[in-house]
């Protein structure tokens, strides 16, 4: 799976319709999210409107988690779009260059956050004896409230959510390490201080 395979497209597009994009203090492959667990694309919106150019700090938004999921099922085509679109990444030119990764599983893409240069992961599982992983900053980002539910959002009125963040959003319980998750500062009032571990944190070492 590289730009130069001889294996021809398929569905869902051509990589070269999807450019990465730039903002200030931000790079971005903005392009199938997950849903409605969209904690990544919710990263982005809140990164675009919040962050300023610096030559220090790059945040890196990606849908790391669609792609763990397609390669869990291997739906090798699907993923293919978002592999190439990795490998055509532009290079790093800042000091720190972070990301934010939803899913669980983080493993699958240590590979992709290498080749990127990436040297902090603001990742929504995070546990508190996981301070790094393969030479990456390892720093606890909050879940989107995507289960929240407030009166009159049945009646198709839209409603302004009150929490900003989530404690539960796994669909299987035995998925879980702690019965709840905390809350966050927003991650980006951080980004300057890519050694510090503080606030709350999951540990990996109690049980459900």
């Amino acid at each position: 799976m590289t730009p130069n395979s001889c294996c021809p497209f398929r569905p869902p597009y051509p990589v070269h319709h999807l450019p990465w994009q730039r903002s200030p203090g931000l790079l971005a492959w903005p392009h199938d999210w997950q849903r409605p667990a969209r904690t990544e694309e919710w990263a982005f919106e809140e990164g675009t409107a919040q962050l300023g150019q610096s030559p220090f700090t790059e945040l890196i938004c990606f849908p790391w988690a669609t792609l763990v999921d397609l390669l869990d099922r291997d739906h090798l085509d699907r993923a293919r779009p978002f592999v190439e679109a990795l490998d055509l990444a532009p290079p790093r030119t800042t000091l720190i260059r972070a990301t934010v990764c939803q899913h669980i599983r983080v493993e699958p893409i240590l590979p992709w956050l290498k080749a990127l240069q990436i040297t902090d992961i603001f990742w929504s599982h995070a546990c508190t004896d996981k301070f790094e992983l393969n030479g990456i900053r390892v720093h606890p980002f909050p879940l989107y409230p995507v289960r929240a539910r407030y009166r009159g959002a049945r009646a198709g009125k839209r409603v302004e959510r009150r929490g900003v963040s989530t404690c539960s959003n796994a669909y299987s319980r035995a998925a879980l390490v702690l019965r709840c998750r905390l809350g966050y500062e927003p991650a980006w009032k951080r980004l300057a201080l890519p050694s510090s571990t503080s606030g709350p944190m999951r540990s990996s070492t109690r049980p459900v």
